[in-house]
């Protein structure tokens, strides 16, 4: 049977309409496979097929019907004799311009005719084989017309989908959401080529197991909370991908965004992110020009610019950035500017198999696993060491002291930036919370001055509990009857202390004052004190040193509550001062 599709020839024994949807009132946008599908749906023996040269107020063009045909799935397809009508015969003659005998040659020896009064003889029956082969390789390496990243945005959603899919194949959410995006990707020659190597049946069952205990760490991981996905291609189905994603947990809100300002007001307005998965590349950097990796510097990007914005609002919170470059220098770059870890979108040039497009799932799990996990171990510190610092800052007229703790807390947070930080990475895992602990620790002189206010006169000093009316010494250096000087600690005689620095003694004085239990201190003390390479020396063999080779995360928790107690009960004791 010879089927025509919108022509207007007795030739064709059965008519057909193009499938089309509305690009604008006066255009359309024809849906070639879905066309296909409801030719061959019918059940209808096809011996020819006849479709237009031209098809008026459209998008269609028959080289793009060709490709579709010939590198269909289907041999039944595939295979089917082609003829282009064209019933002007002048439109006819400049079809192929000036190079009308090479392609039309080409297209005759893959069974595609061209006529402007079609008949049954015009149907070229026989397909040369290897001029089949070689045009579908052509058409197959074609570089995807639109730029690199759109090309491994709408892959990489595809992928996602398609894993998750492979594993829950009753989850409605996920097949409804890989089929309509299949149905706008398979429209393109070059992801239906692509899309013919994608099948779930050949998945191996140990990908499938891998994915699932990741599934099942997250689930375990991230109990609750809110995750903030800024992506400007959500309709083009990553909004569907990371719904799938989460989907297992159903306390966890998602956050969307689509650009820069509604990310930032999203930061603003919510009281705690979990986490953050951040595209780099937003609005203006997707225009085709700028998709060249080399064409933009990596801070110029919307996505990292808008990355320091977030870290300005809430500096502690884990960000994602998941992007479609692969160069290993914007990977750099995104990491050495504070991205806690990223993630590279599947790439049509580097995943075309399910195996592999698997394995990209499986490592966005494992990222968001490990940053979560690492975020929950190490938030707290960081979180708090900067509240401290925001705290003294807002009972203290001394900014040196104040910038000194954030400068503290800044350190911190670099550290515990494993992913990114150099100098963590050539720390052990535990050398990294010896330091930690250590950096923590040394707020502690900085605290201390900050509880007291310091006098010096000549070689006598006098230390003064901030906002005490009574204007009592704390702590007092001054000279005795044999013309020495001592610290004197509550007008009792205390030498423990440094001569030049007394805050042993000092600790001892506001310590004891109900700021904060003396005993702890102490035991905290020891603990810095036991540690390996304090002061760059290593404990001698044989030392009567008690030594401490690495902290423990209940350590470190200790000692920054033990800071957070001495802040919060001294702003306590100045409001309770000021009242009076």
């Amino acid at each position: 049977m010879i089927v025509g599709l919108n022509v207007d020839t007795s030739v064709a024994e059965h008519n057909e309409c193009f499938a089309t949807k509305p690009l604008t009132k006066k255009r359309t946008q024809v849906v070639y496979n879905e066309t296909l599908k409801k030719v061959v749906s019918q059940g209808l023996a096809v011996d020819g097929l006849i479709i237009p040269s031209a098809l008026p107020n459209s998008d269609y063009s028959f080289k793009k019907m060709i490709e579709h045909i010939r590198i269909d799935a289907d041999s039944a397809i595939s295979k089917i004799p082609i003829l282009v009508y064209s019933a002007d015969e002048e439109e006819y003659l400049n079809l192929f311009d000036d190079s009308k005998d090479f392609q039309e040659s080409w297209f005759n020896k893959i069974a595609v005719a061209f006529s402007p009064d079609p008949a049954l003889d015009d149907f070229i029956s026989e397909v040369d084989k290897e001029a089949l082969k070689a045009y579908v390789d052509q058409v197959g390496n074609v570089p995807y017309k639109k730029g690199s990243h759109d090309k491994s945005n709408i892959w990489g959603a595809y992928i996602v989908l398609f894993a998750l899919k492979s594993i829950e194949k009753g989850n409605t959410h996920y097949v409804s959401s890989t089929e309509e995006l299949q149905k706008r990707l398979i429209e393109e020659t070059y992801y239906k080529r692509l899309l013919q190597k994608i099948n779930i049946s050949s998945i191996k069952d140990t990908y499938k197991s891998r994915l699932k205990s990741e599934i099942s760490i997250l689930k375990d991981t991230l109990k609750s909370g809110k995750v903030l996905i800024v992506e400007d291609q959500l309709i083009d189905g990553w909004q569907s991908a990371y719904e799938a994603i989460f989907s297992g947990i159903k306390t966890v809100e998602l956050l969307f965004a689509e650009d820069g300002k509604t990310a930032r007001k999203i930061v603003k307005e919510s009281n705690e992110i979990d986490l953050v998965l951040l595209d780099v590349r937003l609005t203006s950097d997707r225009e085709e020009r700028l998709q060249d990796e080399t064409s933009q510097p990596v801070e110029e990007l919307t996505g990292v610019k808008l990355s320091d914005e977030i870290r300005g609002i809430l500096p502690n919170v884990p960000i994602i950035a998941a992007t479609a470059s692969n160069k290993s220098w914007t990977l750099e770059a995104l990491l050495e500017r504070g991205i806690s870890s990223y993630w590279v979108k599947a790439s049509p040039d580097l995943i075309d198999t399910i195996d592999l497009g698997i394995e990209n799932v499986i490592d966005l799990y494992k990222k968001i696993n490990e940053t979560l996990q690492w975020s929950q171990r190490t938030r707290f510190w960081q979180e708090e060491l900067y509240r401290i610092a925001q705290k003294v800052q807002k009972y203290s007229e001394n900014s040196d002291k104040n910038s000194r703790l954030y400068g503290k807390a800044k350190s911190l947070h670099a550290l515990l930036f494993r992913s990114f930080s150099p100098f963590s990475k050539d720390l052990s895992k535990g050398l990294q919370m010896n330091i930690a602990f250590l950096t923590i620790y040394s707020c502690m002189n900085d605290l201390i001055e900050w509880v007291c206010d310091i006098e010096t006169n000549g070689d006598a000093i006098r230390w003064y509990l901030q906002g005490d009316s009574k204007n009592t010494p704390v702590v007092e250096r001054r000279k005795v009857h044999n013309e020495k000087y001592e610290w004197f600690v509550q007008d009792h005689c205390d030498n423990s202390g440094s001569k030049d620095f007394p805050d042993t003694a000092v600790a001892k004085r506001v310590l004891i004052n109900k700021r904060l239990d003396f005993n702890e201190y102490m035991e905290m003390s020891k603990i810095r004190n036991g540690l390996p390479l304090i002061h760059g020396k290593k404990h001698e063999s044989g030392s009567t040193s008690e030594s401490v080779e690495f902290v423990t995360d209940e350590q470190i928790t200790r000692i920054i509550c033990l800071l957070s107690s001495l802040v919060d009960n001294h702003a306590v004791y100045l409001e309770r001062q000021g009242n009076l």
